[in-house]
């Protein structure tokens, strides 16, 4: 099992948070064994049209850990969808 920090996934997927932010949305992630539980939720004015399909947002995750060397599974939630992680995220 392999043990990521919290600054190592803030670094990775910083950038993804700080766009999710400017559109009017709140990252919110935690680790949980191997996998990323990513919740992100809509602040008031959020530019709907502007959150990309979940496959989108999933592969920039992806991607971001994997350019870190973070072999973490992701999952997403989008608002409405389901159970918030506790910690928020970097914007």
């Amino acid at each position: 099992m392999q043990v990521v920090s919290r600054t190592a996934v803030e670094a990775a997927i910083g950038d993804v948070c700080r766009t999710l932010t400017l559109d009017g949305y709140v990252a919110r992630y935690e680790v949980q064994a191997e996998t990323l539980r990513f919740d992100v939720e809509a602040g008031s004015g959020a530019c709907e049209d502007c959150l990309s399909p979940k496959p989108v947002l999933h592969r920039m995750l992806d991607q971001a850990l994997q350019r870190a060397g973070i072999g973490l599974q992701v999952q997403i939630s989008y608002p409405g969808e389901g159970a918030r992680p506790r910690n928020r995220g970097t914007a």
